[in-house]
């Protein structure tokens, strides 16, 4: 069989090259099918079962996923959290991990304040006292002991996890003047020296024979970069490239992301800020597109609107079936709230991330905790079967760091 690259290979100038041959698509599937029935590489999970049922098992290659918030919405402590937790707990392959690189692009935050929210997170320290350094102040020496041993471990921790990740903060990622090429190029200079970091570091940190083989095999295929770009809005524009005020979206620098996730075979995680939490963007090119809600009333409003679909299915006559599986999700909602969740640590407040598009098919909505003195989503979800699914219904707020139960 013809290799479809070649097949199609195009010259710079855009004319047929002389092996070019319109073929019907017949002749492709097949490689196609054996590519698909061959490949052993799975999604690379999230920190949200919700998010993962939506992404059908996660984020994978060539793709272009898009978050949007309203402005202080929490798209960076959302978009840093999973860029973390990628870069922690990698990919499964068999019994073995396989490392995922992820590249953050701030184009508002400088690096050391992405550090604290981190250390935050992981240390349980609040994200206010770490920033006003309130072991300088604190008169109990106890506290204060108790603040920097949480803060060394916190930071032994996060440098273990730094070490698959790759951070532009907003000094080296100029607002209104980074360009896709600028991406481009910052990504493929990380992914050569990750892969000659991955390729030292194998023989010193893995001496069993037995256990390299394994890693080397899981580490044929060139990794999975992910890249997250925070926000969309701060990218340079076509129209103005000089300007470093609030850009309008331009469709075309979304769809030259996506464009992006395609050439270099990763997954780019766009963050996008929103005028109005009225106004709910598709972000072009974006295989999903999810908007995060936050407020307090957020499960109130969810719980009547629940009721008023649930009035609208009695009145069309909806199949039973799809009206007792609503019922059960109001009553999650309802059972969820009746737990108080906004009475635990952390400054929390409720989230919710709505599926506003989804080329996968699944539009399933996540409900979170927004811990803000930590810099944490805590997704609060339980499993229960429906129909031939699980479906994950806001039963309780217990669960791993993670979110997981």
């Amino acid at each position: 069989m013809t290799d479809p690259l070649e097949t199609f290979a195009v010259k710079s100038s855009g004319e047929p090259s002389p092996s070019y041959r319109p073929v019907p698509f017949s002749e492709e599937t097949p490689g196609l099918l054996r590519h698909l029935l061959e490949s052993k590489e799975q999604a690379i999970p999230t920190f949200s079962e919700t998010l993962d049922y939506n992404l059908n098992g996660g984020l994978r290659r060539k793709t272009l996923i898009g978050i949007a918030s309203s402005s202080g919405g929490g798209k960076t402590t959302f978009g840093w959290q999973l860029a973390q937790y990628i870069a922690e707990n990698g990919r499964i392959e068999g019994d073995h991990t396989v490392p995922i690189p992820c590249m953050y692009i701030s184009l508002e935050m400088a690096k050391s304040t992405l550090l604290e929210k981190a250390l935050s997170r992981i240390g349980r320290i609040d994200g206010g006292e770490l920033s006003g350094r309130k072991w300088l102040t604190e008169s109990n020496v106890d506290l204060k002991d108790e603040m920097l041993k949480n803060l060394v471990k916190a930071n032994q921790r996060f440098t273990k996890i730094a070490r698959n990740l790759r951070v532009l903060g907003v000094t080296e990622a100029a607002p209104g003047l980074m360009t896709i090429d600028d991406i481009r190029r910052e990504a493929e200079a990380f992914l050569d020296t990750y892969t000659a970091h991955q390729e030292l570091t194998l023989m010193r940190d893995t001496p069993d024979p037995d256990e390299q083989e394994k890693l080397v095999s899981a580490l044929e295929l060139p990794p999975q970069l992910v890249i997250f770009v925070d926000h969309l809005q701060l990218l340079s524009n076509t129209k103005d490239p000089t300007t470093n005020a609030y850009l309008p979206h331009d469709p075309a620098v979304s769809y030259d992301l996506k464009r992006l996730a395609v050439s270099l075979d990763c997954t780019v995680v766009a963050l996008s800020r929103m005028e109005s939490e009225d106004v709910h963007p598709v972000i072009q090119g974006a295989d999903m597109t999810a908007v995060l809600k936050t407020g307090y009333n957020l499960i109130e409003e969810k719980i009547k609107a629940l009721e008023e679909e649930s009035k609208e299915m009695k009145s069309e006559a909806a199949a039973p079936e799809e009206q007792e599986e609503l019922k059960r999700e109001r009553s999650g909602h309802e059972r969820f709230r009746s737990q108080k969740p906004l009475q635990s640590e952390g400054n929390p407040i409720y989230a919710s991330l709505d599926i506003e598009k989804n080329r996968e098919g699944r539009t399933r909505d996540a409900l979170f905790v927004w811990r803000r003195a930590f810099h944490e989503f805590e997704e609060v979800a339980v499993e229960e079967e429906s129909r031939s699914l699980k479906r994950f219904l806001p039963w309780n707020s217990g669960g791993t760091e993670s979110g997981r139960e």
